[in-house]
This record gives C-alpha cells, structure tokens and sequence, in this order.
C-alpha cells in the first residue's frame, strides 16, 4: 500500500522514498545505542527514517556504509560510517541518524551520490561539491588529501553540471555544453 517514487541500492542497504516523501531503509543501519553509543545492525524489513521528522523527501543515495537524503527544500542529510570525511559534517565520526550538511546549508543540493567512500554534491545553479576519500584524484580537487567538508570543485567554476554519477572509485560529471 505504499507508492514508491525511487529507489537506491548501496553495497549493503537499500532505501526507498514514497511520493509522500517518506524516506524507507533497510539492510545494514546504524542505530543509538546505550549511553549515546552506536550500534551495527540490519533490518530485512523496510523501516521508516525518523530523523527527518515533517520534511519531504526528494531523492536518495547510498554508498557501502552511508546514505544521503535530500529533502524538498534542497537539504542534504547524511548518515552512516564517516571515516574519512564521506558524511561531510567536517568530521569522520559516525552518525546514527539523518544529520543535515550544514556546509551546504546555503546551497539548494539538487542531486546527490555516493561512491565506496566519497560524496559528490550538485547544486541547483550547477556546481559540484565533494568530500570524503580523496584516492586516485576521485574529488577532483587534485593532488589534495581527504575532505571531511563539502569543497567546491575548482577545476569546474564557470561551467554549469547538469549531472553526476559514480561508481566506487570513480566520478563523472556532465555539463551543459
């Protein structure tokens, strides 16, 4: 009885949003454990994300141990294991639950996606951002270490990305040209 908008596959969880914009996972999960601990675990049923309370939304992404939501309002949430700066809070943590970008709290994120270990950011003006692990140059910000923030992609300025993609160790972009 529930209608499913999209759905997106990670190496070891799935999710689903509705059109009601309810956000579905399963699979592998962080959950708060006892005495502000987290906890590994996984659920073979779909259970609803709460940590988005009222907000709608719009599309999902999941990587091998982390996922990222975005909301209606062009929000970005991510959550999961943060070695390495994939969740983009500014830190390598992990996080239990939806947790919002807050360096992109000023910018409408328009699509999202993860690879193995890095996250790919395209606003709705065009521009892409990235973190987390920086091997091979898959950030495209050069010969630079890892990224636990979202960077604007340099190389990129003055040219508007209508699309993104990767895989786990690779990223592709398209522009308008």
């Amino acid at each position: 009885g529930v209608d499913v908008r999209s759905v997106a596959c990670g190496a070891y969880q799935t999710a689903a949003v509705t059109r009601a914009g309810e956000l579905f996972c399963w699979g592998w999960q962080f959950e708060d454990g006892p005495s502000g601990s987290i906890q590994e675990g996984y659920t073979c049923v779909p259970r609803r994300m709460e940590g988005l309370g009222a907000l709608a939304v719009r599309h999902v992404s999941c990587g091998s141990y982390a996922a990222v939501a975005l909301t209606t309002d062009g929000a970005a949430f991510t959550w999961g294991k943060g070695a390495r700066g994939v969740l983009g809070h500014g830190h390598t943590r992990d996080v239990a639950s939806p947790t919002r970008v807050g360096a992109l709290s000023d910018t409408f994120v328009w699509d999202a996606r993860l690879g193995k270990a890095f996250l790919l950011c395209l606003s709705a003006a065009g521009e892409l951002f990235s973190n987390g692990a920086a091997d091979g140059g898959v950030l495209g910000h050069g010969a630079r270490a890892d990224e636990a923030a979202p960077v604007r992609v340099a190389a990129l300025e003055g040219t508007r990305v209508v699309a993104l993609d990767c895989g786990d160790s690779h990223a592709a972009a398209l522009t308008a040209s």
